[in-house]
């Protein structure tokens, strides 16, 4: 079995991997430090900044009016209300209909 430090190029390899693992990672925090300088001047809730930040970090599944509520504890329709400005506003994008709806980042 050969490992990785016994590769003739072994800091040169290890560098490039880390320079891969971070690309990703650094792509999306500068991202989300545009989207928020883009969106400065606007009015957004707490809940609306601490959703959209989720996003931006990486929220697991698919973000529904349901776990918008459960998450920022408050009701279903709370949840819709807070949710359709940032729709109409092109910040986040309604996909499917009925029971599938949710929401991605626009």
């Amino acid at each position: 079995m050969r490992y990785i430090y016994q590769h003739k190029d072994w800091p040169k390899f290890r560098w490039s991997s880390a320079e891969l693992s971070v690309e990703p990672r650094l792509k999306s925090i500068l991202d989300k430090a545009e989207f928020w300088e883009a969106h400065s001047s606007d009015e957004l809730t707490a809940n609306q900044r601490t959703m959209l930040n989720r996003l931006f970090d990486g929220f697991k599944g698919n973000l529904t009016s349901s776990k918008w509520a459960k998450i920022c504890k408050v009701s279903q329709d709370t949840a819709s209300r807070e949710i359709n400005p940032l729709v109409a506003k092109g910040i986040l994008r309604r996909e499917d209909q009925g029971r599938s709806t949710h929401y991605v980042l626009a």
